[in-house]
């Protein structure tokens, strides 16, 4: 049993960097979305098309952080 344990907190460790990195890009995606219902509100053309590559690319990168955790 205490093998099983240990083998779960190396997985956890192994684990934590890509959770923090996935955490992060969640965030931006989010705050992009939001910043860019204001960018559109506000007819801001430009900065609308900047905040939603931003976006765009969170939620790329939040495929490629699932697939490269498996």
């Amino acid at each position: 049993m205490t093998r099983l344990r240990m083998l779960f907190a190396l997985l956890l460790l192994a684990a934590a960097p890509v959770v923090a990195q996935l955490q992060i890009v969640a965030l931006v995606f989010v705050v992009s979305r939001v910043l860019y219902v204001y960018c559109y509100v506000t007819d801001k053309a430009s900065l609308r098309s900047l905040v939603w590559s931003v976006g765009f690319f969170a939620s790329v990168s939040l495929y490629a952080l699932a697939i490269r955790s498996l």
